[in-house]
């Protein structure tokens, strides 16, 4: 009599969640036979036997040999997007929270130089005023002038036109040396206005670059993180890109998102001044390149504690040296 605590399978189709399991063996087995060997050394024959399933089982979970590799970067690529999307958006929030501060510094900027444009205009309407002051002088004597000429006023007369003459004199002077005074004073308002402002602008600056730089250090460090713990997501990649006409779309569905994003972050602190980056591209594929070139250690067994801590403090370095602020 069978024993109905036995965990054998009975016959039939397999259970679902027996098909799951099946399907996960074999894309593990295959991405690290696949990272080991490259496409062309590895057969489905092979991957059945180290999955413990024959060939017919991997064909029904798998398909051909072409679309079990790239079943294998998208495993792979799922797993990279949850462990770094998170802190990407936190990188993208941080640009354009930053960005949009130093935006804001200009309005109050322009205020404050509105302030020093209206003690100007007072300065040269005192100016103008001025000029009123010393036309009618001007007229004045040209009618003490006539009167003198025709005889009508009498020394007196005439006495009094000349103190007056004098005292507007002293009145348009006054007048012109208030109205430099307050030019003066405008000005230097106006400097001193724009000195405070162009202070508040770097430190602003540098607090947004501050908060960028931290944020791709979190970046880095999670891509470090995943690469340590899944060192066949680089052995898969460092073989693809010796065989880049191959696989068509894989880059641009299991990669390009990723880089992408932070893209994006780099040129979108770039253009606003926070750092300088004009060849986000460039920058990104250079640094995710090198960390590769380190962590394809670990298909060999694993890196040393002492690796470890070298390619950490150097991506660290490196994001310091060229994204610090001098």
């Amino acid at each position: 009599m069978e024993d109905l605590n036995s965990t054998r399978r009975r016959p039939g189709r397999p259970r679902a969640a027996d098909a799951v399991d099946t399907r996960e063996v074999i894309l593990r087995v295959a991405t690290e036979l696949f990272a080991r060997h490259g496409f062309d050394a590895v057969s489905i024959r092979a991957v059945a036997g180290a999955a413990g399933v024959d060939v017919a089982t991997v064909h029904h979970h798998a398909g051909s040999k072409a679309a079990l590799y790239q079943a294998c970067f998208a495993v792979v690529f799922d797993a990279e997007r949850r462990a770094l999307e998170p802190v990407i958006r936190a990188a993208t929030e941080a640009a354009a929270t930053e960005a949009a501060a130093t935006r804001h510094a200009t309005p109050e900027a322009a205020a404050m130089q509105g302030g020093a444009h209206e003690k100007a205009a007072g300065a040269v309407a005192t100016r103008g005023m001025a000029d009123e002051t010393a036309a009618a002088a001007a007229a004045e004597r040209a009618a003490t002038g006539a009167v003198a000429t025709r005889g009508v006023v009498d020394e007196k007369a005439a006495e009094a036109a000349t103190t007056r003459q004098v005292g507007n004199e002293y009145a348009v002077e006054g007048a012109v040396t208030r109205a430099a005074a307050t030019e003066t004073a405008a000005g230097a308002a106006a400097t001193e206005e724009a000195a405070a402002r162009q202070v508040g602008d770097d430190k602003t600056v540098e607090a947004a670059s501050a908060d960028v730089l931290q944020s791709l250090h979190r970046v880095v460090d999670a891509f470090v993180d995943f690469l340590e713990e899944r060192p066949e997501t680089t052995g898969l990649w460092l073989r693809r890109w010796l065989d880049p006409d191959r696989h068509e779309g894989i880059d641009e569905r299991f990669s390009t998102p990723l880089y992408e994003q932070v893209e994006a972050v780099l040129a979108v602190a770039h253009q606003r001044g926070v750092l300088h980056e004009p060849q986000p591209h460039l920058a990104v594929r250079s640094l995710i390149w090198a960390v590769h070139a380190h962590t394809v250690t670990a298909l060999r067994g694993g890196m040393s504690a002492d690796a470890r801590f070298a390619l950490r403090a150097f991506v660290h370095r490196w994001l310091d040296r060229m994204y610090g602020r001098p």
